[in-house]
């Protein structure tokens, strides 16, 4: 698998899409999916089982790839707490 110099993220660089999700979180997400769907449950005794298993993945996962889809939850503001006393009421 190669990956082009263009899909790469500079060290400590963040960069934010259009929904306000960083790379950092959608990247997080990939590899939740990956460890679920090739590598929970599984025993590899090589290094090349693993990489096999995990391209394995990606393959399948690239031929029924769709775009996901990110939400983002609305926050309500609440008021400031005055006191710490306010705070255990």
């Amino acid at each position: 698998m190669k990956l082009r110099r263009s899909n790469l993220i500079e060290p400590g660089a963040v960069r934010r899409d259009s929904s306000g999700t960083d790379t950092v979180q959608q990247v997080e997400c990939w590899f939740s999916i990956l460890s679920r769907g090739a590598l929970q449950g599984s025993s590899f005794t090589s290094v090349r089982m693993l990489v096999q298993a995990m391209e394995a993945f990606i393959g399948h996962w690239n031929q029924n790839a769709a775009p996901f889809e990110w939400t983002k939850h609305e926050v309500q503001q609440q008021e400031m707490k005055r006191s710490y006393a306010d705070l255990c009421n």
